[in-house]
């Protein structure tokens, strides 16, 4: 993540030039870039809710952070149990808010209820940027309905509070929604392990790219979303000015590594497309809500639009039988403290075989635009498991942080290098590897649930699941939604391939086709696939469409 270094004063002159040869510079860096942000200047910025649990916003402003949306509301009455701290607590720190909706599986018609539910929690709130609207993996809607979904609820929504609001989607689900649609609100992405969000055919710019929802920030335990954010994002009447003291503003040549958190990594060399130039849509009109005289409005420091991301800095593993987290931490270097910060488990002295955790080795591997991943088996080395894959030992080596090539441990996450060019593993894998479990024979969702400290209920929308459905073992269940847009209630996630599968029987099992699967994975050969492989189950497309 870009980080400014302590500033110095500027004159107004000094300020405008500075900016002016900014705005100059930074445009032809972006000309490649397949999806661009829709100003050449970004936020860096969070999103959280009660996942995130007690936030000290204190330490997370002093980490460079300058937005935060947090969620408000979901449903037609739910609220979010964490909003008036999170927000008291934010704006007390003195960053700038931003506030969203989640829209909970139901009637599709419900878009003006749901609205009016998130109305009512904005009343009386300083909002700094504009509210937005967010559908997790579609829930079953088909595009229209989607569509009407967006109308009804940013309609009611402008109509309540004089806000224009704004949709938060995945990268696959934003492709679903009409040209109109766009041309009424702007779009805040979510596509992680990518240099540049993919184009959607709909919008020609993104005002929020999430890029990854494995980011740690100081002063909040375990994983955050992270995301940039252009100035369009905010509301007409918070000017994005910079600070009184500043220092001098860094060049948009490079983007170096932040030492706090873990970044996405990039994707592999491209040839990159010329985008459309993007004409930012006019700030709304409106009567803004009621604003406390006590707290100023902060002010959002501007930097240059990433060009590149560095990698995240993380190795996983599998819990097996007998494993124990201080023999994991002296394994790996680090301390039971750590991991259980790191991945939030509330009693160390409690995991469960098949559990997903993360651990931070301290420094990045050689390459990082890794297409798969491998669950290490018992008997496995490093010799042996490169040729399964069309790779060699060195090559594994550059792709991952192994203290001792000579022994490698079951359980082990191994990162493949790209060999068919077809891999899009990389784009999801933060979802397979952290607040995640693999199933085994016997599990049940209510067993599951209860060794990752969720509900049942959240469980099943987390993973696009109804509560008859069948589990198989080699699933891959998170704690976290999922995000991937296809029909509501087919399974779309990760997959550990077990002993005797086959691709047929895989793709037959989750309602998809042997070619998605093959194009979607880094498989060298259909007939054959390797027990202990994480496949990428796609989402499966809604009837018609």
């Amino acid at each position: 993540m870009k980080r400014l270094s302590k500033p110095h004063k500027f004159t107004a002159v000094a300020l405008i030039t500075a900016l002016l040869l900014t705005l100059i510079a930074v445009p032809a860096l972006l000309a490649a870039a397949t999806f661009p942000p829709s100003s050449t200047l970004t936020m860096d910025g969070i999103d959280v809710s009660k996942w995130q649990g007690t936030i000290d916003f204190n330490a997370v402003k002093a980490a460079g952070v300058q937005l935060v949306y947090m969620r408000a509301s979901y449903g037609e009455h739910s609220t979010d149990e964490t909003f008036e701290r999170n927000y008291a607590n934010a704006r007390a720190a003195g960053l700038l808010i931003g506030v969203y909706h989640y829209i909970s599986a139901g009637d599709a018609a419900g878009g003006k209820k749901q609205a009016q539910n998130f109305a009512n929690h904005l009343a009386g709130k300083q909002i700094d940027a504009r509210p937005a609207m967010d559908i997790e993996g579609s829930d079953g809607y088909t595009a229209a309905q989607m569509n009407q979904l967006a109308a009804d609820f940013l309609g009611e929504l402008k109509a309540l509070t004089g806000m224009t609001g704004i949709i938060y989607s995945s990268a696959s689900g934003a492709k679903r929604y009409t040209v109109q649609t766009a041309q009424n609100w702007d779009l805040w992405v979510a596509h992680y392990g990518v240099a540049s969000p993919e184009p959607n055919g709909v919008w020609s710019s993104w005002v929020g790219w999430q890029y990854t929802s494995s980011g740690r920030v100081n002063g909040i335990t375990g994983n955050v979303d992270r995301n940039y954010f252009t100035k369009e994002i905010l509301l007409g009447d918070v000017p994005p000015t910079p600070p009184p003291t500043a220092a001098p503003t860094p060049t948009p040549t490079a983007v170096p590594t932040p030492t706090h958190t873990p970044t996405p990594v990039p994707t592999p060399t491209h040839t990159p497309t010329q985008t459309p130039a993007h004409t930012p849509m006019p700030t709304p009109t409106h009567t803004p809500t009621p604003r406390p005289t006590a707290t100023p409005a902060p002010t959002a420091t501007l930097t240059p639009a990433p060009t590149t991301l560095p990698a995240e800095e993380y190795q996983s593993f599998v819990i097996q039988p007998g494993d124990r987290l201080w023999r994991l931490a002296r394994r790996y270097g680090t301390t039971v403290a750590q991991i259980a910060a790191d991945n939030a488990i509330a009693n160390p002295d409690r995991i469960f075989p098949g559990q997903i955790f993360e651990y931070h080795p301290g420094k990045l591997p050689a390459q990082t635009n890794f297409a798969g991943l491998y669950i290490v088996r018992s008997g496995d080395t490093l010799s042996r498991i490169a040729p399964r894959f069309g790779t060699t030992v060195s090559g594994l080596l550059d792709y991952n942080v192994i203290a001792n090539p000579n022994r490698i441990y079951p359980g082990e996450i191994i990162k493949l290098p790209p060999v068919s060019g077809r891999g899009s593993i990389i784009s999801e894998a933060g979802r397979f590897t952290m607040e995640s479990y693999i199933v085994s024979r016997g599990d049940t969702l209510p067993i599951i649930a209860r060794r990752m400290s969720v509900t049942v209920e959240h469980l099943l929308a987390a993973n696009n699941l109804t509560s008859d459905a069948t589990l198989f073992p080699g699933m891959i269940l998170s704690a976290r939604p999922s995000g991937m847009s296809g029909e509501s209630h087919f399974f779309s996630g990760g997959y550990a391939v077990q002993r005797g599968d086959t691709l047929t029987e895989i793709a037959a099992r989750f309602g998809t086709t042997v070619e998605a699967l093959y194009d979607h994975n880094e498989i060298l050969d259909e007939n054959l696939i390797v027990e202990g492989q994480i496949l990428l189950i796609p989402p499966r497309a809604v009837a018609g469409e």
